[in-house]
């Protein structure tokens, strides 16, 4: 069923078109593995949370029973017919604070599993946009270098014909040959690179072979000085899905030691039912009576043992052969021994895994806070490198003009031309790929602050 989706999917892009940036996050955050993952954790983390609410009020059971009796005619016994109907309910009335305790918990496990989704959303939107940019930077450089080629295939034919009527010197002439078989290796790289960049953009996707289309060149992002540093570390602090998951583990964690300490304290539950039943047998009428039963029961637990003690109060339809109602009270007491090692264990365990979250939330901030200083960084040094890069691109655009006209007025060898074509390659290069370096920077920023796919200003 997913490979016949997907198959639709790439059918929707005909092939040679082009596929956008939005239209790539949509298909990855539709089909990748952990996105789809993380919202199965939200939605069960959400029916636990309705399970530990309903835990909170009155349990409720209808039952209906009867029973068919045969006689033994041996024994002179006649048939009979039993017959009860009743409504049960239990109520917790106090639990030590255990099942608030459990819901508290819920509500934060609930919280912390849409911050995991929140992560792998933004962990998924910032993978498509680094491999959808640089899969782009890949394509626009192979033509790049093609281009070049195609001239530096002209130099070298005029440079045949000049060595023919020996116009070119052998060191001008080798120059060149030299020039176009870096320009040809130029190609072949950045073909294996294209290529390298396809397969992790379908990784990206959460596809298994690549589709038809490509991406489509992106518009050249402005380039501006980041704020201040503290902002964006203020940000991180307040949003980012990592940090917000593993608070949510620690509130969990808090309120799981709290309902550990509740199996300490006195738990009380009332239980009873309220129906009819009667009996009768056979060739008699069978007439239903009131029946009804109130219980309450109270458990407490010290030093590993246990002690429960319960009454009960029961009014009862007359049985078979009885003229009579039956009512009872019972009263019970119960002293388990050592039977009650296990919440002594749970608390342990609960103390522990409060201990691991508040170290988890430790670790988790200042990994958090050095990603964003090391990003600020990268996207400072990115910025700079896009200066760099065109100014070397200009000073590139001016030497193979002069060149030109150089080579052209036979003031310098033919070579001088090859060697400024192919370093205006590679300074055009350098600009695409110092430009996509400071995209990829930029989001990598925005997504170490809890905001990969915000939009930046």
């Amino acid at each position: 069923m997913m490979i016949a989706i997907i198959g639709m999917a790439h059918n929707s892009w005909s092939e040679g078109s082009f596929i956008g940036l939005e239209d790539c996050e949509k298909l990855a955050l539709q089909y990748h593995d952990a996105v789809q993952l993380a919202l199965q954790e939200e939605e069960l983390s959400k029916l636990k949370q309705a399970e530990a609410f309903r835990a909170l009020f009155l349990n409720l059971n209808v039952k209906a029973e009867q029973t068919n009796g045969k006689a033994q005619e041996s024994l002179g016994t006649p048939d009979f017919t039993e017959r009860s109907y009743s409504l049960q309910f239990t109520q917790p009335l106090f639990q030590g604070g255990r099942l608030f305790n459990v819901y508290q918990q819920s509500l934060a496990q609930a919280a912390s599993a849409h911050a995991k989704y929140d992560k792998a959303r933004q962990e998924t939107i910032y993978a498509i946009r680094e491999a959808f940019w640089n899969l782009a930077k890949s394509e626009q450089i192979i033509a790049v270098y093609h281009s070049a080629l195609a001239d530096l295939d002209q130099d070298l034919m005029q440079a045949e014909k000049l060595k023919e009527g020996d116009y070119i010197s052998q060191q001008s002439y080798w120059e060149i040959v030299a020039q176009h078989c870096q320009s040809k290796l130029q190609v072949d790289a950045a073909e294996a690179d294209g290529e390298s960049k396809l397969w992790l953009w379908t990784a990206a996707l959460g596809l298994d072979d690549p589709p038809a289309s490509r991406p489509a060149a992106s518009t050249e992002t402005a380039v501006v000085e980041p704020g201040p540093l503290t902002y964006y570390l203020e940000v991180a602090e307040k949003y980012h899905p990592e940090l917000v998951s593993q608070k949510k583990n620690m509130e969990a964690a808090n309120w799981n030691l709290k309902a550990s300490r509740g199996a300490f304290r006195p738990q009380v539950d009332l239980n009873g039912s309220y129906g009819r039943s009667g009996g009768a047998f056979s060739g008699q009428n069978l007439e239903l009576r009131e029946d009804w039963e109130l219980g309450l029961r109270l458990n407490m637990n010290f030093s590993g043992n246990s002690l429960g003690l319960s009454g009960v109060k029961q009014k009862t339809s007359p049985k078979l052969g009885q003229s009579s109602r039956t009512e009872l009270e019972t009263l019970s007491a119960t002293v388990g021994i050592l039977d009650n090692l296990k919440s002594r264990t749970d608390y342990k365990d609960a103390r522990f895994s409060r201990d691991q979250a508040q170290a988890q939330l430790k670790k988790a901030r200042l990994d958090i806070m050095n990603e964003v200083r090391n990003s600020y960084a990268g996207l400072r040094k990115a910025r700079l490198q896009v200066q760099i890069s065109q100014t070397d691109l200009e000073l590139a655009q001016t030497a193979f003009k002069v060149a030109k006209i150089k080579s052209a007025l036979r003031d310098v060898p033919l070579s001088e031309r090859s060697i400024a074509r192919n370093k205006l390659a590679q300074a055009e290069a350098g600009v695409m790929e110092s430009q996509t370096a400071y995209d990829v920077a930029q989001a990598a920023l925005m997504r170490a602050i809890g905001s990969a796919d915000g939009i930046w200003k």
